[in-house]
């Protein structure tokens, strides 16, 4: 299944962190959001970030979405894959990993 990146958005705001006094803190998020489009014409958005127990986490930086989005539609997806942030964490470093190569 071949998908399209067809919206990328970021909602940046100020939140705050931790979740106790040690760790308690603020920071900026961006909260990216990706919103794709599958081969039968079905939209969905997978988040670039994650909270868990009070800890912000986003995937790493694209420097060139458009060709961030030229590199998905050459990949051929599983039907069964969740299209979550952790596979989009894990498809934007190997993004990043194939990038770094291709400029060498």
């Amino acid at each position: 299944m071949k998908l399209k990146l067809i919206d990328y958005q970021e909602n940046i705001t100020e939140e705050t962190v931790g979740t106790c006094e040690l760790c308690f803190g603020t920071t900026v998020c961006s909260n990216p959001v990706f919103t794709f489009q599958k081969e039968n014409n079905e939209i969905f958005k997978t988040d670039g970030y994650d909270w868990y127990w009070g800890d912000y986490t986003e995937v790493d930086t694209i420097d060139n979405v458009i060709d961030f989005a030229e590199y998905i539609c050459d990949i051929d997806f599983r039907e069964e894959v969740l299209f979550n942030f952790s596979w989009l964490d894990n498809l934007i470093c190997e993004y990043n990993s194939e990038r770094g190569k291709r400029n060498d």
